[in-house]
């Protein structure tokens, strides 16, 4: 017995829908059922084709080998290209910060078995494998290639994303970070590259971040601080596809009643993905365990965010470096304050 992963993902929407949405979402349905069969069709993919992994060390030699880096210390640069790659985003941050204070509070033989072993265990499974590449050239650029400005030009900005510091990046290096991740994917042999397009949007917001700058120039200066708490709340929604629809929304309704509720239905359409990923999961389990097999439409899903949204916005028409900065400041001012709450 076999029952579709689709089947599954319309009734748990139809139900949600019906028992918890007063009205309709202003994007509607089809795209919230799009990125649930995406999320969980690769996170079957992720399990299934991708599971596999390699140790840091290794990987980190073999790029060594193959980019004829003359590396003295190599104990140093795997610690340095770790800490490199863990903190690219901040679940990973996290996780490296508590090794670290583990590390700390251990007494010395301790640390000194943990010097010894702390390369075992740090894995990069195949689905992460293309973003390690890319972070690898990136951090080691001078040892590749010491005059290529534009991975110099990529070290700086990934550092200041990693680091917070995004206020202090200019357009044209984002940019150019953006186009060499892209170029990455696009040249790796990723059978699956449409998870890499989706997850390079997702954290970076690239395509979103044109759109903000552009209605940030628009949205008069007493809205501009909520316009831009706004637009972080719609950076959370997973639909990257038409997130700037909402935004767009800001400007279409300039009363103060009718942005509070667009405020409201954002945090409502996420709160409904949440719980039909959570009802998808819990129905799809019981069903494999009444001996049902669930299948997935690959090939469909191969045409799912293969760098699909491209912004109509442009630097210098819609937008200038100005709007750009002080969108990057304030958004930088926001993050801070909530980094901080405990």
């Amino acid at each position: 017995m076999e029952k579709s992963i689709r089947t599954i993902i319309e009734h748990q929407i139809f139900k949600n829908n019906f028992f918890l949405v007063t009205g309709e979402f202003h994007v509607g349905l089809e795209p919230v059922y799009k990125y649930i069969n995406f999320y969980m069709t690769a996170k079957y993919i992720e399990s299934n084709y991708m599971n596999k992994s390699n140790n840091l060390k290794q990987i980190s030699d073999e790029k060594i080998n193959a980019h004829n880096i003359k590396e003295l210390d190599k104990k140093s640069f795997y610690e340095q290209i770790q800490h490199f790659y863990t903190v690219i985003n901040e679940e990973r941050k996290m996780e490296s910060n508590n090794k670290k204070k583990e590390f700390n509070n251990s007494n010395r033989q301790e640390q000194k078995n943990k010097l010894k072993d702390r390369y075992k265990g740090i894995n990069i499974s195949n689905k992460n494998k293309i973003e390690f590449d890319s972070l690898h050239k990136i951090y080691a650029y001078k040892k590749i290639d010491e005059n290529n400005l534009r991975l110099k030009n990529a070290n700086t900005t990934y550092k200041r994303v990693r680091e917070h510091n995004i206020h202090n990046i200019n357009f044209k290096s984002y940019s150019s970070y953006i186009e060499l991740l892209k170029e990455d994917i696009e040249t790796s042999k990723l059978n699956f590259k449409n998870i890499q397009y989706y997850k390079l949007e997702k954290r970076l917001s690239y395509e979103l971040i044109k759109d903000i700058c552009a209605i940030y120039k628009k949205v008069k200066d007493e809205d501009k601080k909520d316009f831009l708490a706004y637009s972080i709340l719609v950076g959370n929604l997973p639909l990257i596809d038409v997130r700037h629809k909402y935004l767009e929304l800001y400007i279409e309704y300039p009363d103060k009643e009718s942005r509070n509720i667009f405020k409201m239905e954002v945090k409502g359409l996420i709160r409904f993905i949440v719980y039909t990923i959570k009802g998808v999961k819990h129905e799809k389990e019981l069903l494999e365990k009444s001996g049902k097999k669930i299948e997935f439409d690959i090939e469909k899903f191969k045409e799912w965010y293969v760098d699909d949204y491209k912004s109509n916005k442009e630097f210098k028409v819609d937008f200038t470096a100005k709007e750009f900065k002080e969108v990057m400041h304030e958004l930088n001012k926001i993050d801070e304050k909530f980094r901080h709450i405990d």
